[in-house]
């Protein structure tokens, strides 16, 4: 019977690590998305002082279909990063 318990304590341990390591992933994912996206975002503001007129009439389509459909992704990934912390808080 001790044997038995000393087993699934050592399991219980091994599935508390997993999900330790896993919520230790998932936030560094969304931490390396959401820098990602900050520095797209920092790229693009610092090209428009450039005088390359012809590579900015090529992206203007670019731009407004990235603003558009991509504005909202920073709050949706805080969100979630915000949730992964207060998960791992607990």
């Amino acid at each position: 019977m001790e044997c038995k318990i000393t087993y699934l304590n050592a399991e219980l341990d091994a599935v508390a690590e997993r999900e330790k390591k896993e919520r230790r992933r998932e936030r560094r994912r969304l931490r390396q998305q959401r820098r990602k996206l900050r520095q797209q975002r920092s790229d693009g503001s610092d090209q428009e002082g450039d005088g390359n007129d012809k590579s900015d009439k090529e992206s203007e389509g670019d731009e407004e279909w990235t603003t558009k459909n991509c504005s909202n992704l920073l709050p949706v990934l805080q969100q979630k990063i915000d949730l992964q912390r207060s998960k791992f808080q607990k």
